[in-house]
This record gives structure tokens, C-alpha cells and sequence, in this order.
């Protein structure tokens, strides 16, 4: 059974209630992401002399994002053009 069919409540009220929701949900997240982020890093396991994070990966994504929208860019003006 949901809340609304047992309680009649006004529709102010869920609204308020959603935007506190929200509002700890946010707090939440903006207080534990810098305990998250600023947690030391993983030590590497023996004999492991790679970096923890690859940054080839990150930077290939990036290559090709940028390609698509330069390609995406390019037909648009071609099809303005037409």
C-alpha cells in the first residue's frame, strides 16, 4: 500500500517532502564524495610496476568523443547548406 492511498495528503505537502528528500540526498553524496576521492590510492600488488589508473583509456574515449562531434559538426553544415 503506498502512502497517498492510506493518508490523504496535499499535494504541498509531498511536494516539500520530495525537495527534502532531495536536498539530504545531495548532502549525503557532497559529503561523502570527498572522503571518496581524497582516500589514498591502492597500493600496487608485488611485482605490479603499472600505474593503478590507465590513462591511455581515458584519453582514447576522449579522442573519440571529440571525432564524433567534429563528424556530427560537419554533416549538420553540410546538410544546412543542401
Amino acid at each position: 500500500m503506498r502512502l497517498d492511498t492510506q493518508i490523504k495528503l496535499p499535494q504541498i505537502m509531498k511536494d516539500q517532502f520530495t525537495k527534502k528528500l532531495i536536498n539530504a540526498i545531495q548532502l549525503a553524496i557532497y559529503i561523502l564524495l570527498p572522503a571518496i576521492m581524497f582516500a589514498p590510492p591502492v597500493p600496487p600488488g608485488p611485482g605490479n610496476t603499472s600505474p593503478v589508473t590507465p590513462i591511455d583509456a581515458g584519453l582514447g574515449f576522449l579522442l573519440i568523443a571529440g571525432a564524433s562531434y567534429g563528424v556530427k559538426r560537419v554533416m549538420d553544415s553540410r546538410k544546412e547548406k543542401a
